[in-house]
Parts: structure tokens; sequence; C-alpha cells
């Protein structure tokens, strides 16, 4: 450990230390160094340092109440074998951050891992300290944990930032003299104005003066101040002076106290809608076409399983932000993923106990059958393709075609893990249906391998945290 880097003049009431006497038998440097290291030892936040390759030269004790470690059994490993791998790039900002030219105490959030696993949150601020030739020797940390309940509200108010800009319908928030204090990044995209230019501006700014419209801003104002809410459709002006049709549901936001806080307003643009209807119809009416000339009178389709992959495809596909257009692929892909069963026999398909090699050659052409199937269709969406890459794996290791990593689409990487997922959940007939913990296991473990591992890690959340497959499935 060094300490000579600890400020002089520190004042003794920090560590509630009295003066340390001088000891006849210890020269001057060992004196000092004793006396800096108990004000360091009994400082509340924990105190560490580092050298220039990251190893931990000190800790003070406050390291065991913090993560279960004694200070002694932390020297001369490197730090990172604390910090978790979801949080690396954050805390490695401790090595990167020049601490040497901060003027004014930056403090970092990061997670580092007890003695036991857990991650603590911390906050960090850190200096560098010399030699006695004015060399930078190493950094001095101070870190003191942050209140669990203050990081939890952190992440509510990010999450529901994040969820706000990233729906299909726009939200603009008004005070009570109906004056715009927020918008999300849909309300601009679907009226064309900047967040500056909606924000303090009346809401009248997107009502109409059009006679012919059906129903008035004004009118839905009036209705919020009597009745505290109002749903319907109406028309609404784009900055361009084009008129939007919208499906808008209002509300009014009091405080305890009964006094109006607010007014919410949702905002869907209807444009969208119709195409999209049109589009997915038409594409449908292809589908149903198609399996119907080439099925004939076999029912092989399994529509439980299609179903549940495409309900959690559609749920990852979504909390990875994809596009209302990826979405309507994916699911129409999820549906018809397996229409190239057909071609296998029954006795095949339905088979107890180990296929033979000849077998299950016979059973990886249906991807290859189902793309056939689709190609030639002129859908809007690469349907054929993702069907036919929805058994390759992220190693080259799947089928038909070996691929790896992105030479394999981000729809069929998600499809590929809906329907691992569904498929060990479910009874089978040469075997009984795997656990919850038993089907994680195998994403956990593959994730990065055979599965893409965002698409797990999104998948896991979801199972985990939001209990999604638990309701749906």
């Amino acid at each position: 450990m060094n300490l000579e880097g600890m400020t002089e003049n520190a004042p003794d009431e920090i560590a509630g230390i009295p003066p340390e006497p001088a000891h006849q038998g210890l020269d001057e440097n060992q004196t000092s160094a004793n006396y800096h290291q108990k004000i360091l030892d009994a400082v509340p936040d924990w105190v560490w340092e580092i050298d220039q390759y990251g190893f931990i030269t000190y800790s003070n004790p406050r390291v065991q109440n913090l993560l279960g470690y004694a200070p002694g059994k932390l020297e001369d490993k490197s730090f990172l074998h604390l910090v978790p791998k979801s949080d690396s790039i954050n805390a490695r900002t401790l090595l990167s951050e020049d601490w040497e030219r901060q003027g004014n105490a930056v403090y970092l959030k990061h997670y580092l891992v007890s003695k036991d696993g857990n991650k603590v949150l911390f906050e960090t601020t850190g200096s560098v300290f010399l030699d006695t030739l004015s060399n930078k020797q190493g950094t001095r940390f101070f870190s003191r944990p942050v209140d669990t309940e203050q990081s939890s509200e952190e992440r509510k108010n990010k999450m529901a930032m994040f969820a706000a800009n990233n729906i299909s319908q726009g939200i603009a928030i008004a005070n009570s003299e109906m004056i715009i204090t927020y918008v999300n990044s849909t309300m601009t995209e679907i009226f064309g104005y900047t967040e500056d230019e909606l924000i303090g501006e009346p809401l009248t700014i997107l009502g109409t003066d059009n006679d012919t419209d059906l129903v008035k801003s004004k009118a839905v104002s009036a209705a919020l101040r009597s009745d505290a809410c109002w749903d319907g459709e109406a028309r609404r002006k784009h900055k361009n002076g084009e008129y939007i049709p919208c499906i808008i549901s209002a509300r009014a936001i009091d405080n305890k106290n009964g006094q109006r806080i607010c007014y919410i307003g949702t905002y869907m643009d209807k444009r969208p809608l119709h195409k999209s209807s049109a589009k997915v119809q038409n594409s449908l009416k292809k589908v149903i076409n198609t399996i119907c000339n080439a099925i004939e009178d076999r029912n092989v389709i399994k529509s439980q399983h299609q179903e549940r992959v495409t309900d959690l495809a559609v749920a990852i596909a979504i909390e990875m932000g994809a596009s209302v257009h990826f979405i309507e692929g994916l699911s129409l892909a999820c549906q018809l993923h397996d229409l190239g069963e057909m071609y296998i026999p029954p006795e095949i398909a339905n088979r107890v106990g180990r296929l033979s090699d000849a077998d299950f050659e016979m059973i990886k052409t249906h991807p290859k059958k189902g793309y056939e199937l689709l190609k030639s269709m002129n859908l809007e969406w690469p349907v054929a393709d993702i069907v036919l890459q929805h058994h390759e794996r992220m190693d080259g290791s799947g089928y038909p075609y070996q691929l790896r990593g992105d030479e394999i689409m981000l729809e069929a990487r998600i499809l590929a893990v809906s329907d691992v997922i569904e498929t060990m959940l479910t009874d089978r007939p040469y075997r009984s249906a795997c656990s919850l913990d038993q089907c994680l296991a195998e994403l956990s473990e593959n994730k990065g391998k055979l599965y893409d591992y965002d698409v797990v890690d999104t998948c896991i959340q979801l199972i985990r945290e939001n209990h999604y497959f638990l309701k749906r499935l």
C-alpha cells in the first residue's frame, strides 16, 4: 500500500482519531504512514487502491461489511474479478477515467459482486497518488453503496422514458392551462413538429379549423373539464396542414386534494393501421390458399405450437425495440415455420424413441420444404428466408446451410429461441416436457454459441422479471 498521496492536513475529526505522538525507534516516514493508514481504515466509505494495471494494493476494513471480503484477501488481485459481466463496460471506466486531471470530485455509478454473489451498486470517486519522486503510482478510490430504493426509482424512471419513446402511440402531457409540457418521440413523428416546437404551445396547435371535422379540440377539452376523460376518433392537424385521422384517449390527472395537475393524451395514427391491415389480410389470403392446395386433406400444422412460438417471439421482438414491419413479418414466419413438416411421414414425425440417422435427415429437410412453398408468394416480408433459417445456429452447427452469426437473419434467431423454449416445455411422443429451469439453463449455457446472445438475455428477462412466459404459455 502507498499512502504518500493522502492529504497531510486532513482534519483528525474525519476519522475520530486523536493525534498520534511520535515513537522512538520509528523513522518519520514510517510514523506518518501508520497514522495515515489509521485514518483510511476508519473512513466510513470503502477506500481502496489499485496500481496502474488494476491490481488492488490496499483496501480498508469497510469492504468486509459491503462485499464480505477480508481486506487482505483482495490485495494483489485485479479489481475486475469483482465486476459482473453485465456491468463490465461501466466498471472499466474507473480505469479509463482521467482522475489525474479531475478538478472537482466526479462520482461514477457501477456494480461490484459480493463474496456471496450479490450485485451491489456503488458510486465511486478517485484520485491519483504519487510516490516520493512525484511519479504516478496508482489510484485511490472512495466508494459508497447507493441507496437501493433510489436506484430502483431511477431505473423505473429510465424504463418509463424508454417505453414512452418506443411505443407506436404518441403521448402528450399538458398542464392545467392546456399548455403542452411533454411529448414523446412518436408524437413528433406523427405530427411533424420537433419537441421544442410543441412544448410550451397550447394543445390547440393540434386542432383544426376545418368545419367538416367530426370532433373539435374544444369539444375534447370541455369533456375533460367535466368528465375527466375522453375516448374517440378525431382528426388532428399535421405541421404541413394535413389532417391525420387519430384514435385518441385523454385523461385528466388530479392530486390527492382534487386539484387538476395535468392532462395526458395518447394519439394513434390510423393511417398505418389501414395499410398494415390490408397488407396482412392479402398476405394471409395467399398463405391460406397455398397451404390448402399443398396440404389437401392432411392436418399436420401444429396450431398450438405455432401460436405459442409466435406469442413469445413477438414479445421478444417488442422488448428489443423492433419496428411494426419487422414484427409483422416475424409473426407470419412463426405461424408457418413448420409448414415443411407436411412432407415428413407421420410415422417418423410422431415416432416414440430415438430416431435413426436416416429419419433425422428426413426431419432436417422441413425448413427447405417450407421455403420452397413460400418463396413464390411475393410477400412483403422475407418470410420464406426466415423459415429456411430457423434451425441455423450461431456457431454454424445448425441446418440446412450451417450459417453462422450475422449470416442468420435476426428474425430467424428470435424464432429459433422461441421454438426451442416452446418445444422443451411441451410433452412430445418421445419424451416428457422439461422444467422451466432446465429450459433457461439450456439457453444460458448456449447463448452466443447456439443462440443469439441478446435474444437469449431478452427472453430470460421476460420470463424471470416480467413473468411473461408463465402468464401466456
